[in-house]
């Protein structure tokens, strides 16, 4: 009798240590060559790599992803505005099981689209209703993300931001000049470092002029990607801020772009630079930030991009610059090739990993035989 009640409490000992193991903490690779941080989970127990992505509130797959996995495509549709500003309907969908390590949430409410980016680059979107169920340490020096169900521990050399949410997607306030703005989304989604919308913070224009009349800023036209393709041509500007403020972090000489339409937001390229370790510990609505001690740079842009539109590979990107070695090349201009390839012979996927990925000179060739070196000429050096 004692030899089996010693047995039992082996199992039961055995069983809880194993759980506890399993559950309290894990880690996995990730990388960052797609410009958005990347790593390998687990739909219906197939292998699926995912973006991770706190500005998006639901997690979003694609047609590859839901042939993949066996995703279960729901008959109803919404309608939403994309980055945009274009209506469109996308379907819902229920994922049976999602896991990213040993953690696993199952009968996931999500959508799906094939945004041409992911598509292409085979990648489903884990937005916030995922995210946000569990805690996150980042460490961009091991390239490790670790997921835990309870907070992850802290000391005095982090930063502490204390979020709030809108559609459950992470906010925080900024400063610039004492003038407090609110509703400033981090977004692991974006790609970029900051980025402020004029039209809501007068303050910016002001320093634009000041920093454009000292040729301290990068002026761009560019057609942008939204979820469900190209918009319409916007300006944009790149310029680095003396000082701001995120929540109680005073932070110098950051690069950010201004523009009138998109929300402000703090991106992965941020985090990536000036972070060697982000937890995100949701259950305490707080980010914390151990500084890395590098200077934030801005993205690198080439002066002209290309890409299909209505067939045609066209101008859709243009560096304003006085410098810009795109002076003779407009937006919308149809182009013949691009380092001697003919535009029959790009794929859309292929053209656009080119025209997200790479940051070598090319040469641009116009349909009237022109041929032009396309540089990045950007001011901030």
């Amino acid at each position: 009798m004692m030899k089996k009640n010693y047995l039992l409490l082996t199992l039961f000992f055995t069983i809880t240590f194993c759980y506890s193991q399993k559950k309290e903490i894990d880690s996995i690779s990730f990388s960052l060559e797609k410009q958005l941080l990347t790593f390998s989970g687990k739909v219906n127990g197939k292998t699926i790599e995912f973006a991770l992505d706190t500005g998006a509130a639901v997690s979003v797959s694609n047609s590859i992803n839901n042939k993949t996995a066996g995703v279960e495509i729901l008959d109803s549709n919404k309608t939403i505005n994309d980055s945009s500003n274009k209506k469109i309907k996308i379907k819902s969908t229920k994922i049976e099981s999602l896991s990213i390590g040993n953690f696993e949430v199952k009968n996931l409410k999500g959508v799906t689209f094939d945004m041409p980016f992911l598509y292409c680059t085979n990648l489903l979107l884990l937005g916030q209703d995922f995210i946000k169920k569990f805690n996150w340490k980042i460490d961009f020096t091991k390239k490790l993300i670790y997921i835990s169900e309870k907070p992850f521990p802290t000391d005095r050399s982090y930063h502490k931001w204390t979020v709030y949410y809108n559609s459950n997607r992470p906010l925080i306030d900024f400063t610039i000049q004492n003038k407090t703005f609110k509703n400033c989304l981090l977004d692991t989604g974006f790609s970029g470092v900051m980025e402020i919308n004029s039209k809501d913070t007068d303050i910016m224009n002001t320093i634009f002029d000041e920093k454009k009349s000292k040729n301290q800023a990068d002026e761009f036209v560019s057609t942008n990607m939204g979820l469900s393709g190209l918009g319409n041509p916007e300006s944009y500007s790149t310029f680095f801020v003396d000082e701001i403020k995120l929540d109680q972090t005073v932070i110098r000489q950051l690069p950010v772009t201004i523009n009138k339409t998109k929300e402000s937001k703090i991106g992965i390229n941020f985090f990536s630079q000036y972070s060697d370790v982000l937890i995100m510990n949701f259950n305490e609505n707080a980010f914390y930030l151990k500084q890395s001690g590098k200077p934030l740079l801005p993205k690198k842009q080439m002066d002209a991009k290309a890409f299909f539109i209505d067939g045609k590979l066209t101008v859709i990107s243009k560096n304003m610059n006085e410098n810009s070695t795109a002076k003779n090349v407009q937006i919308g201009d149809h182009i013949k090739s691009i380092n001697g390839k003919n535009a029959s012979e790009f794929t859309e996927c292929e053209l656009l990993q080119w025209a997200y990925f790479s940051k070598e000179d090319y040469i641009l060739e116009k349909e009237n035989g022109e041929k032009i070196e396309i540089k990045s000429s950007s001011h901030l050096k």
